[in-house]
């Protein structure tokens, strides 16, 4: 039994939940658009998906699977005949990478893949494109989401299985011995980040430009001992947003 409502209103979820005894997973459906109710008068890019995630996960993660019953974003809005490929790519990764890094409780999601431009229930819903097979941008930016090896395609039992064995952790003081992706996260005042730009003891590494904001670090390469790591965060307009260091610690 899997009891799913919409995002919003969050302010009535609780009053429509069954009961734990009746509910086996708590879904979601929840959708990035760039004009709420295809009104350009109404922008709505400015919305991150993992707060209209945020509600729900909160409430019911501590005891139930989350399931995210639907999800899509536009790569077309009728709203202004607007292509909007890249936003879809960045909201798509917004959640994806989002789910990975912080709400681990998430155990599965479905792309809402329909074109509503052309099927829907009511003329007044025609408002955008949500296909993962219409627009090739999107399905290689899906494809290439899906695929990594944190989300398994079918439901694994064999504790052997090699994915299985994917480990995401806060860093907190611990010292590293193996080489390590260090995942940023940020999450701004701006819907889109422009870039990250990271640097390891002073020196720089190439700019980040699309989630996951992530750096190979060769700790066999460094001395032991303690090490500075900076991110910085630019907005839509190329301005620091937020900036901050971390002290990480190495050893053999």
């Amino acid at each position: 039994m899997v009891w799913s409502p919409s995002a919003s209103p969050k302010q009535t979820i609780d009053d429509y939940y069954p009961g734990d005894n009746y509910v086996d997973w708590v879904g979601l459906s929840m959708y990035s658009v760039k004009f709420f109710n295809g009104d350009k008068k109404q922008p709505a890019d400015y919305v991150n998906p993992l707060d209209l995630l945020d509600y729900v996960y909160e409430q019911y993660a501590d005891r139930k699977p989350i399931m995210i019953s639907e999800y899509a974003a536009t790569h077309f809005s009728k709203a202004g005949n607007e292509d909007t490929t890249q936003f879809a790519i960045t909201k798509m990764n917004m959640l994806y990478n989002g789910i990975k890094l912080k709400y681990p409780r998430v155990k599965a999601v479905h792309w809402f893949s329909l074109n509503t431009l052309e099927d829907s229930h009511s003329e007044a819903r025609k408002l955008n494109n949500f296909s993962l097979t219409e627009n090739m941008k999107i399905r290689e930016a899906y494809r290439k989401m899906v695929s990594d090896p944190y989300f398994l395609s079918s439901v694994q039992t064999d504790n052997t299985n090699s994915k299985l064995a994917y480990r995401i952790y806060e860093y907190k003081n611990q010292v590293i011995r193996d080489n390590v992706t260090a995942t940023f996260w940020a999450k701004t005042y701006d819907p889109k980040i422009q870039k990250v730009v990271v640097s390891l003891d002073g020196k720089q590494i190439p700019d980040l430009k699309q989630y996951p904001f992530e750096v190979s670090l060769n700790t066999s390469k460094l001395t032991t001992g303690s090490h500075q790591l900076k991110a910085v965060v630019y907005d839509s307009k190329n301005r620091v947003a937020i900036s901050k260091t971390f002290v990480i610690k190495t050893g053999k």
